[in-house]
């Protein structure tokens, strides 16, 4: 008889799993150990490197150089397209941010009342307040939390459409195919492609907006021009560059995404080549010192790799004095670039 082959593997975990020695909260020390063990685990099942094994379980079938491939493409489009926005922004009045304070009662009305308007159900779902929005539950019993700022209405407000959109498309999981693959959400890009449909197309388009601003100019018992549709259209459509990637608008938002994902890789004991470049400033390589493969037991600070002690000193001519460049790399992807002032051309101890 053959023996069945499965090209995916779920494992779930208890919550006492994750407690560590202090046998209480969640121990990232733990987490981490654990992670590590599956990754190895996927990894030599499946015959893919260790984080990729991790990503299946979220996009199954995706490899590092598939995204490689597209978020190259976004790193070097999104960039001058960022600039081009925020040029055309300077150039026009700014938008006037409606004042607070904004109840906590208040935001979760209008966030229930637009909720069902796109469709949830509350009759198999809920929403709550938590320290970070988030979707789960299963497609009969699905549920969104929020997070409230009486100071900015539309941080827990678009969070809650985002959730909304994940709720959505697991409400339209295919009722008849439950618990069978088929029925089950393909994975996390369509999942998150759904939320940002919702958050980003749908409900910060100005059609949206003038449907939605009498609902929230009733519920905040507010009035005024700051009110309006246009105004609350151009609020909900500002670019700007943020470190916080839940509040990112829809423009800077893929970059946050892009660089977690270039320091995930380092996270997990992936192999990795380290490779010091030493470079002029037109990008002109003067040497390249590769160090091998190394494999981390931590995750890498950002900014400059834990792994100088794997560079070997050697003497490098410069041949001109001037300002030079220390260009460290991982798996041929820069991480970290230092100016080296070289006082006097000649022999220079790395």
């Amino acid at each position: 008889m053959t023996r069945p082959r499965f090209n995916r593997i779920l494992l779930k975990l208890s919550g006492e799993a994750l407690m560590g020695p202090g046998q209480f909260g969640i121990d990232p020390d733990a987490v981490a150990g654990l992670a590590g063990e599956i990754a190895a685990a996927k990894g030599a099942k499946l015959g893919r490197a260790p984080y990729e094994a991790l990503l299946d379980q979220y996009e199954p079938g995706i490899g590092i150089a598939e995204i490689d491939r597209l978020f190259d493409r976004l790193s070097k489009n999104l960039p001058g397209l960022i600039d081009g926005a925020l040029a055309a922004q300077a150039r026009r009045k700014a938008p006037t941010m409606p004042p607070g304070p904004f109840p906590v009662t208040a935001q979760n009305r209008a966030g229930r009342m637009l909720m069902e308007r796109l469709g949830f159900e509350f009759s198999h779902g809920r929403l709550d307040q938590s320290l970070h929005p988030f979707c789960g539950g299963t497609s009969d019993d699905v549920r969104i939390t929020t997070r409230y700022d009486e100071k900015d209405f539309a941080r827990a407000l678009m969070g809650v459409l985002h959730e909304t959109g994940h709720a959505l498309y697991e409400r339209g999981l295919p009722a008849d195919w439950r618990h069978q693959p088929v029925g089950e959400a393909r994975g996390m890009a369509v999942h998150e492609s759904q939320s940002l449909l919702i958050e980003m197309q749908v409900c910060r388009s100005r059609e949206f907006l003038e449907f939605a601003a009498p609902i929230l100019r009733d519920t905040f018992g507010r009035r005024g021009a700051a009110w309006e549709a246009d105004n609350l259209y151009r609020l909900g459509t500002q670019v700007e560059r943020s470190l916080i990637r839940v509040d990112a608008d829809e423009v800077t938002y893929p970059l946050h995404i892009v660089l977690r994902f270039e320091l995930d890789p380092l996270d997990y004991g992936v192999a990795q080549i380290i490779a010091l470049h030493i470079v002029d400033d037109d990008d002109t390589e003067l040497a390249n010192l590769k160090t091998g493969t190394v494999t981390f037991d931590a995750p890498l600070e950002p900014g400059l790799p834990r792994a100088y002690d794997l560079v070997v000193p050697v003497s490098i001519v410069f041949p001109t004095s001037g300002t030079w460049i220390f260009d460290v790399r991982v798996n041929d992807k820069s991480v970290a670039r230092a100016p080296l002032l070289v006082m006097q051309a000649g022999p220079s101890k790395v």
